[in-house]
């Protein structure tokens, strides 16, 4: 009965939370999610339920520094989304998409840089063929810059990021004017 009680108290708090990141919070914030999604998930059997709680949850960790928890939830979350996006394409692989974004970011902060390299290929991927569609939106177009973005880091992570900029060359002094070295204190 109190853990009931508890929990119903942390919902409650929870809709107050702030969204977004907020670095003084995120440990609580993350703590609260935490507690109150399990329950959630045992209360359903709404599989598309179980994805959002789980890619909220692992949001919210990652935000909180908790990097290896944040990956987990979030894999456990992708591979909800990969059912659901075989089911019901139209509905669902845009979250599949977005939830791959996320993900590979996580692995990325662990260091698992060549399996973030392929979640943000995978992540473009569905991403163009959304926008290929019928049905294309500019939210579909920004989801594709969001991808595209994160595909970006990922390569120059890995090394693969494009040829090295030259390296910054002094400019020459303005034309007709004299300019030198300071003299030293010592001459």
């Amino acid at each position: 009965m109190q853990e009931s009680a508890d929990t119903d108290v942390l919902e409650a708090i929870e809709t107050l939370l702030p969204n977004g990141p907020h670095a003084d919070l995120a440990v609580g914030i993350a703590a609260i999610t935490h507690r109150v999604i399990g329950p959630r998930i045992e209360r359903t059997d709404n599989l598309r339920l179980h994805a959002m709680y789980r890619t909220e949850l692992a949001e919210r960790l990652y935000r909180a520094g908790f990097d290896e928890r944040a990956a987990d939830m979030a894999r456990d979350g992708v591979e909800i989304w990969r059912q659901l996006a075989d089911d019901d394409p139209f509905f669902n692989v845009p979250l599949l998409a977005s939830s791959l974004n996320w993900y590979g970011a996580y692995l990325a902060e662990l260091g698992q840089r060549e399996e973030a390299l392929e979640t943000a290929e995978e992540a473009v991927a569905l991403n163009r063929r959304l926008i290929d569609g019928d049905h294309a939106t500019s939210h579909d177009e920004q989801r594709l810059a969001d991808a595209l973005g994160n595909l970006a880091t990922r390569l120059s992570e890995v090394g693969r990021g494009g040829p090295k900029p030259l390296p910054p060359q002094r400019s020459p002094p303005p034309s007709g004017t004299a300019w030198a070295p300071a003299a030293s204190a010592s001459m």
